[in-house]
């Protein structure tokens, strides 16, 4: 099994993505689930690939009136499941903006 399959569902549904977040009157939230792809998607965390087939998780909701997916990739799910035991510092690392930047092609 590989890392981003070795994952808790029921923790990484435990973990709340968006607390803190205040979308006021015009949110409805429709929860959480775990999936397998249909097709690849983008991860809304580390903004990478979700693989076609890969086991996933995705939170969906009506914002402004407009249905929403947000979908996270299985690396991106096992940070969220263990973030009870490790402060959140797993899944802050997934962020785009924590991690450091791309070296550039020196050609």
């Amino acid at each position: 099994m590989s890392e981003s399959q070795a994952w808790s569902e029921a923790d990484c549904l435990a973990y709340d993505p968006f607390a803190g977040d205040d979308y006021g009157n015009d949110f409805i939230d429709f929860g959480a689930k775990i999936v397998n792809g249909r097709k690849v998607y983008q991860c809304h965390i580390c903004q990478g690939p979700i693989a076609k087939g890969e086991r996933h998780r995705v939170d969906s909701c009506i914002l402004d009136g407009e249905r929403l997916h947000a979908r996270f990739c299985g690396i991106c799910c096992a940070a969220m499941a263990i973030s009870s035991e490790d402060g959140g510092e797993a899944i802050t690392a997934r962020e785009p903006e924590f991690q450091p930047p791309l070296l550039e092609d020196p050609s």
